[in-house]
């Protein structure tokens, strides 16, 4: 289970993002153009260092592949992809037998931007697993 970020490239989300640029981990970047056409990047700096054409329509949204913690909620800039994994809990309730575990993986803690780590990571985990356990009880997977 594993939660992505999720914008809209303006040019201040942009800046923003540089935050997430770390030398650790890549940060692959799907932008969904206008239209609905993909581009893929290998990474942030790529991402961030290209620019619509003079007059060309910005991209619509980017997904980036920095792993955030499963309870952040959404804040002006960001938002995540959780409603992909909520709707994964929906796919498990009604099929049971498709998977027999599941596993949380947010590994990024210590790159996170310092506005991001405004707790110590064992309070952060605990939270992570408050907010799974919570979520698939409402899914109907816990009792």
């Amino acid at each position: 289970m594993s939660s992505a970020l999720k914008v809209r490239p303006t040019n201040e989300v942009r800046q923003s993002l540089e935050a997430f640029n770390d030398a650790v981990y890549f940060h692959q970047v799907i932008e969904r153009q206008q239209g609905g056409g993909l581009h893929r990047y290998r990474d942030l700096p790529e991402a961030l260092a290209s620019a619509p054409e003079e007059g060309a329509a910005q991209a619509e949204e980017w997904r980036i592949h920095f792993h955030i913690p499963l309870h952040q909620v959404p804040v002006a800039l960001y938002d995540t992809t959780s409603d992909h994994l909520l709707g994964t809990l929906d796919y498990l309730k009604a099929h049971p037998g498709t998977c027999s575990h599941l596993e949380m993986e947010t590994y990024t803690w210590e790159v996170m931007p310092d506005t991001m780590k405004s707790r110590h990571v064992v309070d952060q985990l605990v939270e992570e697993y408050r907010w799974t356990l919570g979520q698939m009880k409402q899914h109907g997977l816990l009792n």
